[in-house]
């Protein structure tokens, strides 16, 4: 069944339609002779064809009306899938996070390949919490990717009292995820120390969070083995190794543990969250094809203008 936007307009078409036929019947000749004797077979095509092309502008005007009803073609189903999630990443800002042994810095490879993993999740909420000695949620869950990604950009370790506060940044990750309707929750959590401030403990922490339904990554970054290096802000400082034995425990799994000894296994880190965290949601909606009213409005305006052509030149009435 053939359907329109407006079919009310659909109304208009019988009083065009009476009004061509009052004015083809209505219509007198121009001159009166006293006898029609004198003209034998007086029609000819170009007289025939003068007769009727006033329906020219009738057509035209029922063109026209149907082109505004706007016809549409049938209704047809569409399946789409919406993919989107919720995620917090809770990003270590201790000033071990300096460290050179990747380039140029854990905390710089870090937060490029973090920003690289954010642009290609265009349809996910996505929040940042920081820590160090304490925790701080720096932007929660949004789609504002581009206020995200310059929020990061800005961020360097030392603007927090250092320490390495696990225990806080899982909690203050899993709070900011507690009213999420999101049905998958995900904190991804990415340190290079161990636990050794804050006064909650990192494994009641994220126990505590997957008891509200939310999974936990955690990524280790450093090389395995500790070192000393002379950093330009602070002199020489310490570089811990991650507490890898602790983030496994935090883990929601053993395929959500990551060591990242280098800046390519940080990369394979969040390329692997990324294809596991796809969720798909599938829905039916009704969609209809495109409006038909251009190719009534097409036809309108040629019609109209072959009548306005026609009657002014070769079907030109001469007084």
């Amino acid at each position: 069944m053939l359907r329109f936007s407006h079919p009310w307009l659909l109304l208009f078409i019988p009083v065009v339609l009476a009004l061509g036929v009052y004015l083809h019947l209505s219509r007198k000749p121009s001159v009166v002779y006293s006898a029609s004797s004198y003209f034998i077979n007086p029609v000819n095509f170009r007289i025939f064809v003068k007769k009727y092309i006033m329906w020219l502008y009738i057509l035209s005007s029922i063109a026209a009306i149907l082109g505004a009803a706007e016809p549409l073609g049938k209704p047809i189903i569409i399946n789409r899938e919406k993919i989107g999630i919720d995620i917090v990443i809770s990003l270590d800002l201790s000033t071990s996070m300096e460290a050179p042994d990747f380039s140029p810095t854990r905390f710089e490879a870090a937060k490029k390949i973090a920003m690289d993993f954010i642009k290609s999740r265009e349809n996910d909420r996505i929040g940042i919490v920081i820590f160090a000695y304490d925790a701080y949620l720096l932007v929660p869950p949004t789609l504002n990717h581009s206020f995200l990604i310059s929020s990061i950009k800005d961020l360097t370790p030392g603007v927090i009292t250092d320490g390495t506060a696990i225990g806080m940044g899982l909690a203050t990750a899993a709070n900011a995820l507690r009213d999420s309707k999101s049905p998958s929750k995900v904190i991804i959590l990415l340190t290079d120390g161990a636990n050794n401030a804050g006064y909650i403990d990192p494994v009641t922490a994220g126990q505590a969070a997957k008891t509200l339904g939310m999974k936990i990554y955690t990524i280790g970054i450093g090389t395995e083995t500790s070192f000393t290096y002379n950093s330009p802000t602070y002199g020489y400082v310490y570089a811990s190794t991650a507490d890898y034995e602790l983030l496994s425990n935090i883990a929601s799994a053993e395929n959500t543990s990551f060591r990242a000894t280098d800046r390519g296994a940080l990369k394979k880190a969040f390329e692997m969250i990324d294809k596991l965290e796809r969720s798909e949601e599938k829905s039916e909606m009704i969609a209809l094809s495109p409006s038909k009213s251009r190719f009534w409005v097409a036809l309108a305006t040629t019609l109209l203008a072959l009548g306005f052509i026609g009657d002014r030149t070769f079907f030109r009435s001469i007084p």
